[in-house]
Parts: C-alpha cells; sequence; structure tokens
C-alpha cells in the first residue's frame, strides 16, 4: 500500500481523527513521513508491543489487525518508536549502501584468496589498491589460472570503484553538514563514523538525557549490567 492510498483512505475521518497509529517496520517510515507531512497526528509503535497485544487474537486478519491496534493506541498502552526524518532515512540509505559494499568487496576477496590457498599461493598481506596486482603476480606463470581469476578481478575492480563513487557521497554529505565536521574535531571520529552516528540518532531533541543516546545504541552502564550492585 503507497502512502497515498493510505492518504486517501484517512481523508473522510480527518476532522474526526486524535491519532494514527502505525507499526514499525519496513515501510513504516515511509508512509508514516508522508502523513505527517499531510498534518495527520501519527504515532508508530514498537512491533513486539503491537505483536504481544495482537497474539491473543484467534482469528488473524488485516480488519482485525487494524482494529487491534486501534485500541492499543486509544488505550496508550504502547511505546511509540521515533519516525526518522526524510534527510536521516536517505543519511542512513547511504552510510548502509557502503556498508554493503565493503562487504562485498571483502566477501570477493575472500573468495579469491579462498580459491588460491589449496594451489599453495598465498597472497599475504597487502591493501585493497594491490590485491589486483598481487594476484595477476602469483598467477601469472599458469595461463588458465590467469583465466580463471582475470573475471574475479575484473569483479574486484568493479566493486572498489562503485565502493570509491559511494565512499565520495559520504564525503560530500559530511562536508556540507555541520554537525557531522563537528563530531569529526573529537580524535578517532572520521567521516563514515561522523554520518552513522548523525543518521543514527537524527533528531537528538528525542532524548530527554544525554545519557539516554547510550542506552539507545544498547550500550548500558556497568552499573545497570547483570550483576552488579544498584
Amino acid at each position: 500500500m503507497t502512502p497515498d492510498a493510505v492518504t486517501a483512505a484517512l481523508q473522510r475521518w480527518r476532522d474526526h481523527l486524535v491519532r494514527v497509529g502505525l507499526e514499525a517496520g519496513a515501510t513504516s517510515e515511509w508512509i508514516g513521513g508522508h502523513l505527517v507531512d499531510e498534518g495527520f497526528p501519527v504515532v508508530c509503535l514498537e512491533s513486539r508491543h503491537v505483536k504481544a497485544a495482537l497474539g491473543a487474537m484467534t482469528v488473524k486478519t488485516d480488519r482485525n489487525d487494524a482494529q487491534g491496534i486501534a485500541q492499543i493506541v486509544s488505550t496508550g498502552w504502547f511505546k511509540a518508536v521515533h519516525l526518522k526524518s526524510a534527510a536521516g532515512q536517505r543519511l542512513r540509505t547511504l552510510t548502509a549502501a557502503r556498508k554493503a559494499a565493503v562487504r562485498t568487496v571483502t566477501a570477493n576477496e575472500q573468495v579469491i584468496r579462498g580459491l588460491l590457498r589449496p594451489l599453495g599461493l598465498e597472497i599475504g598481506a597487502v591493501t585493497r589498491v594491490r590485491f589486483e596486482a598481487r594476484v595477476r603476480q602469483l598467477v601469472a606463470a599458469d595461463r588458465l589460472l590467469l583465466g580463471i581469476f582475470e573475471p574475479l578481478l575484473q569483479m574486484h575492480r568493479c566493486l572498489r570503484e562503485n565502493l570509491a563513487d559511494l565512499h565520495r557521497l559520504v564525503l560530500r554529505a559530511v562536508r556540507v553538514d555541520p554537525i557531522c565536521r563537528r563530531l569529526m574535531t573529537m580524535p578517532g571520529i572520521g567521516p563514515v563514523t561522523a554520518l552513522t552516528y548523525r543518521a543514527t540518532i537524527d533528531d537528538p531533541k528525542r532524548f530527554r538525557r544525554s545519557r539516554s543516546v547510550g542506552a539507545y545504541l544498547g550500550l548500558t552502564p556497568r552499573r545497570y549490567q547483570s550483576g552488579e550492585g544498584g
């Protein structure tokens, strides 16, 4: 279902709506953001809470799920999930795409290393830039091996170029973002880390206390860890 279709379905109830409940999911930010832009009072519900509340229903249908979500919203027994801004969603998409490209390049290198190892050919510790030259050096004397690894090396070169394109987009995004530039003034914080943190936090005003950020990122203070004193 598209955001326009959801908006059209809600228009007839617009004057009577107090809140619009939306279960958190893959498309919740896309649909929820559109509804917010249209002026609807949207609240995004934590998916685990919704699952637990709807688990007692004997018949699972879309209509019954919608009624159940409406009851959850009306009672207020839910945990709201932050809907990222459109800019935040794009930054997160960029960092996720770059991360996927890094994993793909690494996987390609591991395949090549794994194919060469049984032949007694060790690539050793080389940089990503010198990886292709090192492989060619190892297989240059064997025409068959050279023909086998040539497609893999071409793939590696193409993947590296695509990764470089994505990294340039990251640098460009960091260059125009004052928050990212401020984060990079701290030792050890580079453009990728700064942009990832920026995209993850999105709107810092949604945290009432600064220490809540650590908990949101999965970092639990020592005194609250299991087995520690209160």
